[in-house]
């Protein structure tokens, strides 16, 4: 569906409050859940502790709820 805000526009606001080396972008829940897990798995520093968070809609976390519990 339509989004509420353009991709590239999200994008862009994320890099300038996280860093551009911290934000990565996927066009569908699907890819970005194994991408942010991907990330997540793989600690550079063994000290920290890292996570997933996904925010949006109700749909959008239903989705993600989803794809999580396989």
């Amino acid at each position: 569906g339509d989004r509420a805000a353009d991709l590239e526009e999200r994008k862009v606001i994320a890099e300038d409050v996280f860093g551009a080396d911290r934000v990565h972008v996927a066009e569908n829940v699907a890819d970005g859940i194994d991408r942010a897990t991907a990330l997540a798995d793989a600690p550079q520093d063994p000290t920290l502790t890292r996570g997933i968070v996904a925010f949006g809609s109700i749909q959008l976390v239903g989705e993600v709820t989803a794809l999580l519990r396989r």
